[in-house]
């Protein structure tokens, strides 16, 4: 009963704020279909053609240095955001995120894929200082906490949910659907 009175008092916050409501939506949207490719994409290596014994470390690679990537250019659409307004580089950013991603259905190649991962996960970077950014400016400073809080709610729900339908996506309509499928979902939340 306390768990679920602690639960209804953090989600709170999104029930009067239309603002956080849609970085809430956002946010779940996004991830939900980033999170949808995880369980594939050592698969999708080896579906490239890469020998049996690489394909954990080439796939590593490709998280390596998209994460690597990310971590060098948030700080750059953060700034951004700043100085031309976060609402506008988060939705350009997700735009162009998505229209990386639905290229990935046509890729042939392991460097293709490489390439277009970087591309599609150097825009959505700007995902987390946008979002982050745009919470503090639609709450007061004394519920910063709860407001990040149902923001990061979003995120882990569709990291929990998003893996079972990729997988089930690949597995009954194809592996490369799924990438149309996050590209979509990615372009209709910008």
């Amino acid at each position: 009963l306390s768990l679920a009175r602690a639960v209804t008092r953090d989600l709170r916050p999104l029930a009067g704020n239309k603002q956080l409501q849609a970085l809430w939506l956002m946010s779940f949207m996004v991830f939900f279909g980033f999170s949808a490719m995880w369980p594939i994409m050592t698969y999708f290596v080896q579906y490239l053609g890469i020998p049996l014994k690489k394909v954990a470390a080439y796939a590593a690679y490709v998280m390596l240095f998209s994460g690597a990537l990310q971590t060098g250019v948030a700080p750059l659409f953060g700034r951004m955001g700043d100085r031309v307004g976060h609402k506008r580089v988060l939705v350009g950013t997700t735009a162009a995120c998505g229209l990386f991603l639905i290229p990935h259905y046509f890729i042939q190649t392991y460097a293709q894929f490489f390439g277009m991962r970087m591309l599609a996960m150097s825009a959505g970077a700007a995902i987390h200082p946008s979002t982050s950014a745009l919470v503090a400016d639609s709450m007061p400073r004394s519920r910063y906490g709860g407001a990040y809080g149902v923001l990061a709610s979003a995120r882990a729900l569709a990291g929990s949910v998003g893996p079972i339908i990729g997988g089930t996506l690949a597995a009954y309509v194809g592996i490369r659907w799924v990438f149309i499928w996050t590209g979509v979902l990615t372009l209709a939340a910008s």
